[in-house]
């Protein structure tokens, strides 16, 4: 197919030493996480009645608490690192 569905997913927000602290265990890292990963319901169904099933479909999981936005290094006495803004483009090479 010709056509993409990128879908980024949604998360938190960490933008303190406190959020950052208690931020969920899914938000701070994504080293654990399966290389691939399959749905079979909303937008990734390949139900016929799906317009989107015949796509390319790609799922990011959020994993920044930067809103897919940052793009920084150490931010903190904690070490934390925001690198959101270079995933997007990474996806879309």
């Amino acid at each position: 197919s010709r056509s993409w569905l990128i879908y980024l997913e949604g998360g938190g927000l960490c933008y303190n030493e406190e959020t950052c602290k208690n931020r969920g265990v899914n938000l701070v890292s994504s080293s654990q996480w399966p290389e691939t990963v399959s749905f079979v319901h909303g937008i990734f169904s390949e139900a016929p009645d799906n317009k989107f099933s015949t796509f390319n479909q790609v799922f990011v999981p959020y994993c920044t608490s930067d809103l897919w936005s940052g793009s920084s290094n150490v931010t903190s006495v904690l070490n934390f690192r925001f690198h959101g803004a270079n995933i997007v483009p990474a996806v879309l090479e």
